[in-house]
């Protein structure tokens, strides 16, 4: 969660500031930052499928700490390449796409079934923390600590959690075996895990939802930070105080997410957090003030927990085990492998029309993402 943070808030800034970026530019670290996920997703979740989930877990984090140790002396050398900055980190989130894939796969072993949702509530929760504290910490200490230096706490957040992963207790884990590892053998299960989500009644329009909306976020994303502190001219602390306040609303949504889904089904909550999207979304194209940026970012934050915690415990609650790797990874190509496809929508459409029409058209194109749900009746009866 830190280190997500860190990549989202952190590396823009350093764009801008240390490299000089113009809005094409700086979108493409949202480029960089999810492309792996397109090209790697499938192979990385056979992979978890076959592997311990500890054990992968550990080594990723072990290889990602390194990485950001060595891009972290690449700022601090002053070394202003454009090219290796990208580079590096590339680098860490092909790592992460295996980390994030084994960590989803593993709360299933972790936690009983039906246990799955309040784990993911709880999990929701820490990381509403995370995304809190940081951007608002981050905001604060870059009016006092220079921005090669804040690099390093990027560092010490993957220690920490390299620490933790080692007192995780070992389970017996379910795992795919077979005859061979070979690429045929690897592309047949790919293969086999597609059509278990596309042939699934109720995987197969959260899929498709998910599309449409994380294309959505990777337009909005990629825009954002260059908005903010270049179109309205605000400066770091301030972009810290919008994104530390307005990222209250996951707190809101962790907490209202158990409360609602006693009383409103799965599907209307999906529909709700959709429309929390737009409504965010729209608060930035209107208000050029922090009050309005504050509100629209609480209420994107908000969303997120929200949709988050219904769409992972349906998608647990109905693969096998063994088979939430791949499947997870279906959702990481179909989902936020199409991040950087937004991303450099977003980039295109900020040089044609600016970041804050760019907003804008963003958030009518997320209302699209609410019209596989609303056409799935056994999703909107599911509970």
């Amino acid at each position: 969660g830190a280190a997500t943070q860190f990549s989202i808030f952190l590396f823009p800034l350093i764009a801008i500031y240390l490299y000089n970026t113009n809005v094409m530019q700086t979108s493409l670290i949202t480029f960089v930052t999810f492309i792996p996920n397109l090209f790697l997703a499938n192979h990385a979740g056979i992979f978890v499928d076959r592997h311990r989930k500890k054990k992968i877990l550990l080594i990723c984090n072990i290889i990602s700490t390194i990485l950001i140790f060595l891009l972290i002396l690449l700022i601090m050398l002053n070394v202003k390449n454009i090219i290796l900055f990208y580079f590096a980190i590339l680098l860490s989130n092909t790592v992460r796409v295996f980390y994030t894939l084994t960590y989803g796969a593993y709360i299933p072993v972790l936690v009983q079934k039906k246990d799955l949702k309040s784990a993911n509530v709880v999990l929701e929760i820490v990381n509403s923390f995370v995304q809190v504290i940081f951007p608002s910490l981050l905001g604060i200490l870059t009016k006092y600590i220079a921005l090669p230096l804040m690099t390093v706490g990027y560092g010490i957040s993957h220690v920490l959690s390299l620490i933790g992963q080692l007192f995780i207790k070992d389970k017996e884990e379910k795992i795919i075996k077979t005859d061979t590892d070979s690429e045929e053998s690897c592309i047949e299960e790919i293969r086999k895990s597609y059509i278990f989500v596309f042939s699934n009644e109720l995987l197969r329009p959260i899929i498709i939802c998910y599309i449409v909306l994380v294309f959505c976020i990777g337009i909005f994303t990629s825009v954002q930070s260059f908005y903010i502190l270049k179109e309205l001219g605000l400066d770091k602390s301030k972009l810290g105080l919008i994104m530390g306040i307005g990222n209250t609303g996951f707190f809101i949504g962790s907490f209202l997410t158990p409360i609602l889904s006693k009383k409103i089904k799965p599907a209307k909550l999906i529909l709700f957090s959709i429309s929390q999207y737009f409504g965010g979304y729209v608060c930035y194209f209107i208000f050029n003030s922090i009050t309005g940026l504050i509100i629209g970012q609480i209420l994107i934050s908000t969303a997120i927990p929200v949709y988050n915690i219904n769409v992972v415990t349906l998608r647990q609650s109905i693969t096998p085990i063994e088979r939430l790797g791949s499947t997870t990874s279906i959702f990481r190509v179909c989902g936020r492998g199409l991040v950087p496809v937004g991303a450099l929508v977003g980039g295109i459409l900020g040089g044609l029309f600016t970041s804050r029409y760019t907003v804008l058209i963003s958030a009518f194109i997320m209302l699209f993402s609410g019209i596989s749900i609303i056409c799935s009746k056994k999703l909107m009866k599911w509970e």
